[in-house]
């Protein structure tokens, strides 16, 4: 019996440790308040009174007088949005409220949406339906719920052990016949009630250590505004000044076409249109005209060099797709089949050797601003030719279009690398990187028509190192022994192209 006593005596210190030491519980009944200072925040008051309305006339803290409460929460409600409850702060007892509970955060906007489904569940969790976006942050709550949640599990596990150690001891402590069994009973007794103590005194024990410690809270994202900074030049790329931003060109306003469509006169009657019929009346997949003039000037009329203040007689390339204007000299075949379809075409000498001046260079430039159509035509003329010289390999196509046939034919045969003849523009859409190689594109390609002499760097089969834009947008770089010459970057180019034209087809249905 004695024995048994002190048993009994071992169970009430066991029961005094759990109402000593357990943590902070929910009162008979939490509230829902509200404050006026801050309508949108749901301060969640714990109270003995069974009435939360009556907490205006009848408690004794002014605070909680000043709240309006109507609403009597559940359990799984009394909690912070981290925890999947509707409290913007901790729950608070009446007596202990200050005022601050919910602090001062304004919630703006909730988005439902899927929440996260795990491999092996947790008893009582249920992931919050909706994050919410306030003061500039998205507040995502999944994680602090699964660690509020695998905490409380994990407690709920470590008491049922103890609580089993418990029965043991006492069952040896009383049986045994012994007393090394009865001193083992008594050991295990005893560290059984002190683990369950500690188990749940954890969250007094952290909240006396560091207060944050036990304040879960969710994740906060902060939120990116978009801003309109106007539209780029493309040909002004490595080494851009930023200032230079306020000097482009506004963007054009363009909405998603659902079908193409074309005015009773004067032709197609938006920019897209326009170029959707000058590649179409080339013969050439207007998606990847539109795709290739994206790359060069994001679909606006302007060229070479406009942010800089480069005027159209120095101007390289011009238009709504960044044609180069020597390709148009006059005499060539180029020139000849624009001129027979757009009559307005401006006449230039019959001498296709014959350098451009720079009055030819301004009137071509206004009429490929003006001529959308025209444009997108002498584009698409200038790729396709490009395209059937590389063997129907539209990657080194568009890569001779960027930086010149001759300059990538150049750099392929010096480098033993051949293009994959027939090797076309949707197959490499899944393998952009692997389509580089395929298709022979480099990084960098000097340019053999100009530089000193011999121009291109052929010693270092035709690669330009160190090359960077001037104020043209002409890179300019070094061979190994120190001569000067220039070079086009491909293969960006090339995957910008590739990446666009998805969305490209998405937007302009230009595949109809």
């Amino acid at each position: 019996m004695n024995r048994v006593a002190k048993a009994g005596a071992l169970g009430c210190v066991m029961l005094f440790g759990l109402t000593s030491f357990a943590p902070e519980v929910f009162a008979s009944t939490c509230c829902k308040c509200i404050s006026p200072d801050n309508p949108k925040n749901n301060i969640c008051i714990t109270t003995s009174k069974p009435d939360c309305a009556s907490l205006k006339t009848t408690s004794e803290n002014a605070k909680v007088k000043a709240l309006t409460c109507d609403l009597i929460l559940n359990e799984s409600q009394c909690k912070q949005v981290s925890e999947g409850g509707i409290c913007y702060g901790s729950p608070v007892a009446e007596p202990a409220y200050t005022g601050k509970s919910g602090g001062s955060l304004d919630l703006e906007s909730d988005l439902t949406i899927t929440p996260p489904t795990l491999g092996v569940s947790i008893p009582g969790l249920t992931f919050a339906s909706k994050i919410f976006e306030r003061e500039g942050y998205v507040e995502i709550p999944f994680l602090a719920q699964y660690i509020a949640a695998a905490s409380a599990y994990l407690s709920i596990v470590g008491i049922l052990a103890a609580a089993v150690m418990v029965v043991y001891g006492g069952f040896r402590y009383i049986t045994g016949s012994t007393v090394q069994n009865i001193q083992k009973g008594k050991e295990i007794l005893i560290d059984s009630i002190v683990g369950m103590v500690l188990v749940l005194g954890a969250v007094t024990i952290l909240k006396t250590i560091n207060p944050r410690t036990i304040t879960l809270e969710a994740i906060r994202i902060e939120t990116i505004d978009a801003i309109d900074i106007g539209t780029y030049n493309p040909t002004v790329r490595v080494g851009d000044d930023p200032s230079l931003a306020s000097r482009y060109t506004p963007p054009v306003k363009r909405t998603r076409l659902p079908i193409r469509t074309t005015a009773s006169s004067g032709g197609p009657k938006d920019i897209v249109d326009d170029i959707i019929a000058g590649a179409e009346a080339a013969g050439l997949n207007p998606c990847l005209v539109l795709a290739n003039c994206h790359q060069e000037t994001r679909l606006n009329a302007l060229w070479n060099g406009q942010p800089y203040g480069t005027p159209k007689e120095k101007a390289i390339g011009c238009g709504a797709c960044g044609v180069t204007m020597n390709n148009l000299r006059g005499g060539t075949v180029f020139a000849k089949k624009i001129k027979e379809r757009y009559p307005d075409f401006p006449d230039l000498p019959n001498d296709r050797k014959a350098k451009l001046t720079q009055e030819d260079r301004v009137r071509i430039c206004d009429w490929l601003l003006k001529n959308h159509e025209g444009d997108a035509y002498a584009s698409a003329l200038l790729l396709s030719e490009s395209v059937n010289a590389a063997k129907g390999n539209e990657i080194f196509g568009l890569a001779g279009y960027k930086a010149g046939y001759v300059s990538m034919q150049k750099w392929a045969t010096a480098n033993g690398c051949t293009p994959r003849p027939g090797y076309t523009f949707k197959q490499a859409l899944t393998q952009i990187d692997q389509a580089m190689k395929i298709s022979c594109v480099p990084h960098i390609v000097a340019i053999p028509s100009t530089g000193a002499p011999p121009p291109g760097c052929p010693e270092d089969k035709y690669v330009c190192t160190d090359a960077k834009p001037n104020k043209a947008s002409v890179y300019v770089g070094h061979c190994s022994d120190g001569r000067e010459c220039k070079a086009m970057i491909t293969d960006t180019a090339v995957k910008h192209i590739l990446e666009v034209y998805p969305q490209i087809v998405k937007d302009y249905r230009c595949d109809q």
